[in-house]
């Protein structure tokens, strides 16, 4: 992010960036957007911006957003073979007024990160007052998470720096805060289907660090939180991920048995049948692990047994029913092949039986002098 570039962004009108991208054409000077996609950069351009705590001069900001934006908005300049590729000029954009409308779109998102990364390097947000989730930052951040997925995915990364700093973890924001950043959390998930995999991961991360300066039972508690945010997940549809890591947890042992019994609660009093038969054999294989099984030993109580026991009833009655329908379908199935067996048994009888066969039509010749 070089400050002297004459290529970066500068604040000109829409007549001075029409005239700039004719130069550049004539030029040949637009260069391809194809190495800015590359996931190692894109994820090296959003982590630096939104890094908290870090502070950049305007000139850096500018650049760097002017980058991202250009990555999650140019279509028409690519490798062979991609879309608007030249091949006479494949440094050149093929179409003039394309490259006009996508610079608008480049502006606007360019405009929305920096409001976003305004909000995130603020002093101001990682307070009691800034971090509540009807502050006017936090307002304005998720307006621009629903909008913008690239600012949902830096939002996803500055989330993560902010929970592991040590400066937040020993401020007396971090209770009110890490329930503000888990529901920034949610929106990015929400918003994004294809930012699922991500919110889980940073979930991920968030459950398996340890905060030195907070006292266990306060992270304890602030963990049922997060385990609450992978139920949530879980009902938009990322469903086998989740349990998978619940399990490789528990045979891990790297979970307290009472996050087992609360996600082993929640799961079961939000599923409601029909069950697949994944979540059936996950679900049954992550009960019985031998850290499960003895979390739920150490802590039965009423509510945990009704649920575990109207979860196996409900698997056996849609076994049941199941099987019923195979035994259908299957007598279905042998009720036609009969029925076509006979049917093909009679026409074969019909063939072989001279009797049976029908009569041919005769035609009686005439003699032409008769005629």
């Amino acid at each position: 992010a070089d400050a002297n570039n004459e290529d970066g962004p500068k604040p000109d009108t829409e007549k001075s960036d029409t005239k700039s991208l004719v130069k550049r054409k004539k030029n040949k000077r637009l260069p391809p957007i194809w190495p800015l996609r590359l996931p190692r950069v894109l994820v090296l351009l959003t982590r630096q911006l939104f890094q908290p705590f870090k502070r950049y001069t305007e000139q850096i900001m500018l650049n760097g957003t002017y980058l991202l934006a250009c990555a999650t908005t140019r279509k028409s300049v690519g490798r062979s073979g991609e879309e608007g590729y030249d091949e006479s000029n494949p440094n050149m954009n093929t179409d003039l007024h394309i490259a006009l409308a996508e610079e608008k779109l480049v502006k606007k998102l360019q405009e929305a990160l920096l409001e976003a990364l305004k909000i995130c390097n603020s002093d101001e947000t990682i307070t009691i007052a800034g971090l509540h989730r009807e502050s006017p930052g936090m307002k304005q951040l998720m307006k621009l998470i629903k909008k913008h997925p690239p600012i949902s995915a830096g939002a996803l990364l500055w989330i993560r720096d902010v929970y592991q700093d040590s400066r937040f973890q020993r401020g007396s924001c971090f209770t009110i805060g890490v329930k503000t950043l888990l529901y920034l959390i949610r929106c990015c998930g929400r918003s994004h289907p294809l930012q699922r995999s991500q919110s889980f991961l940073i979930l991920t991360q968030l459950l398996a660090a340890k905060p030195e300066a907070v006292s266990p039972t306060k992270v304890l508690e602030l963990k049922k939180y997060m385990i609450d945010e992978m139920i949530i997940l879980m009902q938009l549809g990322y469903v086998l991920p989740v349990i998978d890591f619940m399990k490789r947890s528990a045979v891990a042992g790297s979970i307290d048995h009472s996050l087992l019994r609360h996600f082993v609660i929640r799961i079961l009093q939000c599923a409601v049948p029909p069950f697949s038969q994944d979540f059936i054999d996950g679900i049954n294989g992550f009960l019985q692990t031998p850290s499960c099984t003895r979390a739920l030993r150490a802590g039965q109580s009423p509510v945990l047994q009704r649920l575990i026991q109207s979860f196996r009833v409900a698997c056996i009655d849609q076994q049941k029913k199941r099987e019923d329908e195979k035994r259908k379908m299957k007598s279905r199935i042998n009720i036609k092949e009969t029925a076509k067996e006979k049917e093909s048994h009679s026409n074969s009888k019909k063939n072989d039986d001279p009797s049976s066969a029908t009569p041919k039509e005769t035609i009686r010749l005439v003699p032409f002098s008769t005629v």
